[in-house]
């Protein structure tokens, strides 16, 4: 939130659960950012249309046989954690959907589950092929952040 008190900075948040807007529509309250941040409820990239300089995305990213085992499971709606077989079905869509919405600069910062190293860096090349793509470590050492720098 500290980023959003450059009062220039606009954005568009998305989530499929009717829930989830809710809980962020108090948190905007709460920061004062309703004439800069626009909830809008969809899915995907599907939900998005213009230009885009920066996405940041926190799609369900853990492998269905996982899912069961962690505790975050315990208090979290399967929907937000379960990202298919492999972890990565939102991020194929997610992906593919951005390709033609973004800035000529543009960044896109996707967290992944820290398996996902190579699929990630691939996929991004494939959709994106001119981009540089790093993948970050997180402060546990483990590699969770894809970066896609377009232009």
């Amino acid at each position: 939130m500290k980023l959003l008190s450059n009062p220039q900075i606009q954005g568009i948040a998305s989530d499929i659960s009717r829930s989830a807007l809710k809980v962020a529509r108090k948190n905007i309250k709460n920061h004062q950012l309703q004439n800069r941040l626009m909830l809008i409820q969809g899915s995907l990239a599907d939900a998005l249309a213009g230009s885009f300089d920066l996405i940041c995305a926190n799609l369900p990213y853990i492998p269905s046989g996982r899912c069961a085992e962690l505790p975050v499971a315990q208090h979290e709606p399967l929907i937000a954690l379960d990202g298919g077989a492999d972890g990565f079905d939102y991020y194929r869509e997610f992906l593919t959907n951005l390709k033609g919405k973004m800035a000529q600069r543009a960044l896109i910062i996707c967290e992944i589950d820290f398996t996902q190293k190579k699929l990630a860096a691939d996929f991004a090349a494939e959709c994106f092929p001119d981009a540089r793509i790093t993948i970050e470590k997180d402060y546990a050492g483990l590699s969770r952040i894809l970066m896609i720098q377009i232009g």
